[in-house]
């Protein structure tokens, strides 16, 4: 993340400051991404079901729903 550009740190601090009252260090938001697995997906979804789904389209026709 040292590639990182000063306006997407900025923002990302401002998001900090804003969400959680403080300023996270990049090496502590580099642990949390690597601390994702499937499990931990898995359980932030049984936590947070997907609700009322949808499908856009784009074209010509009408797509036909079977």
């Amino acid at each position: 993340m040292q590639d990182e550009s000063s306006r997407s740190r900025a923002a990302s601090i401002t998001r900090d400051l804003y969400l959680i009252g403080r300023v996270r260090t990049l090496d502590e938001i580099e642990t949390q991404i690597a601390a994702v697995d499937v499990p931990r997906i898995n359980r932030y979804l049984a936590a947070n079901p997907y609700q009322n789904p949808w499908i856009a389209t784009l074209g010509p026709r009408k797509l036909a729903m079977t």
